[in-house]
């Protein structure tokens, strides 16, 4: 086993390194986790919405 921390899905942070200096990457990085930020929101407001009428076939042909 890693004995790296494991993230799950949705977490999110700022990171930097020497290839990609803060000052540069920082923007765009918020833009990412604002993004992302909004996308998990949508995601988890959705509701869930499921046709449970009848098809329109069974509609039209129903003897009586």
């Amino acid at each position: 086993m890693s004995s790296l921390p494991r993230q799950n899905r949705g977490h999110l942070t700022l990171k930097s390194s020497v290839l990609s200096p803060t000052a540069i990457s920082y923007m765009g990085q918020a833009m990412v986790l604002n993004h992302m930020n909004s996308h998990y929101r949508r995601i988890s407001s959705a509701k869930a919405s499921v046709d449970t009428s009848a098809p329109k076939s069974m509609k039209k042909h129903i003897r009586g």
